[in-house]
């Protein structure tokens, strides 16, 4: 239920931005970040692995954002992000596939490469929502999601509330705020991992 609705905020968000005319690459992730997604949910179907490597990943986000607290390690950090932006993608698409939790690295991912917090959400937007539809295609082809009738109602809410709430928080959020914004949730996700 919960995949859905996150598909269609992030469809919106990539629409209103590519209205505004703002333009990211968004072939990197289609090429790097797509096929490590479906070789993820590949493994997540043949093992058991995505209950044992969340501890992991929980303490990757925390000690991340950690760093992002920090402006000389926070640099270093984008640096490093930058210069191994496929690498990044593969590990964020692999992680995504085996766990449903690369929405954390790719928001780091995407404050690093980017400036301002309108092209990081737009490069965020679009990774989710190629991610998140690879994972409904999978879970629909293989008859483990059939949409519902109440599922219709919950994308209806969704839209309202993003449209009437989360657009114009967004806009009159600072890019400094909405960084540290992303910065805390990045590490209340890993908290929430470790516990």
């Amino acid at each position: 239920m919960l995949l859905p609705c996150s598909m269609l905020v992030s469809a919106c968000q990539v629409a209103v931005r590519c209205r505004k005319g703002l333009d990211f690459d968004w072939r990197p992730i289609l090429f790097y970040c797509l096929p490590s997604l479906l070789a993820g949910i590949a493994v997540l179907f043949l093992t058991s692995l995505h209950y044992s490597i969340r501890p992991y990943i929980g303490a990757m986000l925390v000690i991340t954002g950690g760093i992002r607290l920090m402006p000389k390690a926070d640099r270093i950090l984008r640096e490093k992000l930058s210069r191994w932006q496929v690498q990044s993608l593969m590990l964020i698409g692999f992680v995504h596939g085996v766990t449903s939790l690369g929405g954390g690295l790719l928001a780091l991912l995407g404050n690093s490469l980017y400036t301002t917090k309108e092209q990081a959400l737009t490069f965020v937007s679009f990774g989710y929502l190629l991610m998140a539809s690879a994972q409904l295609l999978v879970l629909i082809l293989t008859g483990m999601f059939s949409p519902v009738v109440s599922i219709f109602t919950c994308l209806g809410i969704t839209a309202g509330i993003y449209c009437l709430i989360g657009l114009p928080a967004l806009r009159r959020t600072p890019d400094r705020l909405y960084e540290r914004l992303i910065t805390g949730f990045v590490v209340l996700l890993g908290l929430s991992l470790l516990v």
